[in-house]
């Protein structure tokens, strides 16, 4: 794993302080009377040595449990190096791994979708 990534990463989720809410989607309850918001932290973007992650974290509650979605791109911007950039959302307390990765040519968008989390935390690692 490329640590600058890594600590870029992890500075980055600290200095927001979790999610800082400006974007919201709309979700209803499965009676449809009651429309509820999932407040989604801004978009960071971390700058590794030949690659790049964008993310955005998620958060709701529904049914009583708070959930956690992270969605966003990896990119590898060496593409012909034969080494990928990848990501990592861990998903707390469950300890659930959702793992996504790019080798060049197209950026890989990923969406983890709705997990019954208090946190998700973000890792990546780019070729060295």
């Amino acid at each position: 794993m490329h640590r600058k990534l890594i600590a870029a990463l992890a500075a980055s989720l600290i200095l927001t302080g979790g999610l800082t809410g400006t974007a919201a989607a709309d979700n209803t309850t499965s009676s449809g009377t009651e429309a509820k918001k999932a407040h989604c932290s801004r978009w960071k973007v971390v700058d590794g040595k030949g690659g790049q992650v964008t993310y955005q974290e998620c958060a709701r509650k529904k049914n009583g449990h708070r959930q956690r979605l992270v969605r966003g791109v990896v990119n590898d911007q060496k593409d012909h190096n034969h080494k990928c950039v990848y990501v990592r959302v861990v998903f707390d307390p469950s300890g659930k791994v959702r793992s996504y990765k790019d080798c060049g040519g197209k950026q890989t968008r990923y969406n983890t979708g709705w997990h019954n989390a208090r946190n998700a935390r973000v890792y990546g690692s780019a070729p060295g």
